[in-house]
């Protein structure tokens, strides 16, 4: 039987992290696992890059906040892993475990005494009026088809299935997931999904008309966007941009992966909710 693979993701930028990687990766080696990290933690762990790595990983653990998340997501292509997130700061909707439970939820995670939580993701890719398709991306949170920074309005077209939804004029149209709903989503005026609701949302941003509002759709969809006018850009979980030019069509659906949180203390989505609306001085539901 082949060695198991684990791997290690850090927020780098942050020295206080690599004192709980170290934990990690020692109870990782105790357990037999062949222990790799992303390539900037390589000579403070000792340990070699995820990229040497032979095949898919068995566990990934990350240590940061959301963004890390989505970070090491794309970057250690670790979509169907399962995935230990581990909250180092501020509270995320994507951190299950707590720094300050470690090494509990180690035991149980080695043990297999844990549970599967998988959220669906999106795909995207653009189009041209040629042909040509640049390759499909992925995202967990959400797409923005987004103005240039020193564009004017942007105006589009949007079609979900055969049928065309509206045209727009707005900074910018955002397609999330459920995971996204409580990202940029939320700011812009969408609306809160839990993540076990089989839809997406379209949402303008900054739309030019009181009557605009966000709109959810069936997952099973595929959602179009046709820009009237460049240059514009597509921004995947607020990380990663590609230009779009006038002409192209954006193409957005449900991925063929996901990505795989694992979870030992059964929180539920909506006691997580209750602390963050805590945190974002709402009262909270009694």
């Amino acid at each position: 039987m082949s060695m198991k693979q684990a791997c290690i993701y850090a927020n780098s930028d942050k020295d206080t992290y690599f004192n709980l990687a170290r934990g990690v990766m020692g109870y990782l080696l105790s357990a037999g696992y062949q222990v790799y990290c992303q390539d900037d933690m390589t000579d403070t762990l000792g340990c070699p890059p995820a990229t040497d790595s032979q095949g898919p990983m068995d566990l990934a653990f990350i240590l940061g906040g959301d963004g890390t998340v989505l970070t090491a997501l794309f970057t250690g292509n670790l979509y169907d892993v399962p995935m230990c997130c581990i909250n180092m700061g501020t509270l995320g909707f994507l951190l299950e475990h707590n720094s300050r439970e470690f090494p509990v939820f180690m035991d149980q995670i080695l043990a297999g005494d844990y549970e599967i939580e998988s959220r669906e993701m999106l795909s995207a890719t653009v189009r041209s009026q040629d042909g040509r398709q640049q390759p499909i991306r992925y995202a967990l949170n959400d797409v923005n088809v987004v103005r240039s920074s020193l564009g004017g309005v942007m105006r589009c077209n949007v079609w979900v299935g055969e049928e065309m939804v509206s045209e727009y004029a707005a900074d910018g149209i955002l397609v999330a997931t459920p995971t996204g709903s409580t990202a940029y989503s939320l700011s812009a005026g969408g609306p809160i999904v839990a993540p076990d609701v089989a839809c997406f949302i379209i949402t303008p941003v900054c739309a030019h008309s009181l009557y605009t509002r966000p709109l959810v759709v069936k997952d099973t969809q595929t959602i179009r966007i046709l820009p009237q006018r460049g240059p514009l850009s597509l921004v995947l979980d607020g990380q990663r941009e590609f230009p779009i030019e006038t002409g192209d069509e954006v193409i957005i659906k449900k991925a063929g992966v996901s990505a795989k949180f694992i979870t030992t203390q059964g929180r539920s989505f909506f006691s997580l909710l209750r602390t963050k609306m805590g945190e974002w001085n709402v009262p909270r539901l009694k």
